[in-house]
């Protein structure tokens, strides 16, 4: 059986320049809403991400549980549950192994991702609020 991963490489490309009507807009807000930020605090790892963690803990929550009966010989004294829970214990490793080997490219792209577009948002509103002329912050932040 021939199994395949698509591996998703996030990367961010700055937006075009903003216009002069775009800028007075978040000039304006920013100034008037203390709260208003260029940032979305929603795009995070776990909102990406959230279905991958979840199936990452109960996989480890699976594989402790069946460890743990295991090793402290907590099974009846059937074999068969005993084979059984040993054999759910493994798979759920070698899943969450091969999960996380799997997902590393995407986790570390999309932090990049988040990074770079965090540090270019921030950097963005720290010369819209500091101008005090279109002009003013487009030789200062396109430069």
């Amino acid at each position: 059986m021939v199994r395949t991963y698509t591996v998703t490489r996030y990367s961010f490309r700055e937006p075009d320049i903003i216009y002069e009507f775009e800028y007075r807009v978040l000039k304006e807000n920013l100034r008037n809403d203390p709260n208003f930020t260029l940032i979305d605090k929603s795009d995070t790892m776990t909102s990406q991400f959230g279905g991958l963690f979840k199936v990452w803990i109960g996989l480890a929550i699976t594989a402790i549980i069946c460890s743990t009966l295991c090793f402290l010989d907590l099974l009846p004294d059937n074999e068969t549950v005993w084979i059984i829970i040993s054999l759910l214990g493994f798979i759920s490793i070698i899943f969450l192994i091969f999960m996380l080997i799997m997902s590393l490219t995407d986790l570390s792209t999309y932090a990049g991702y988040l990074r770079k577009k965090r540090k270019y948002f921030t950097r963005m509103e720290k010369e819209i609020r500091k101008s005090t002329t279109y002009t003013d912050f487009c030789i200062n932040f396109y430069k």
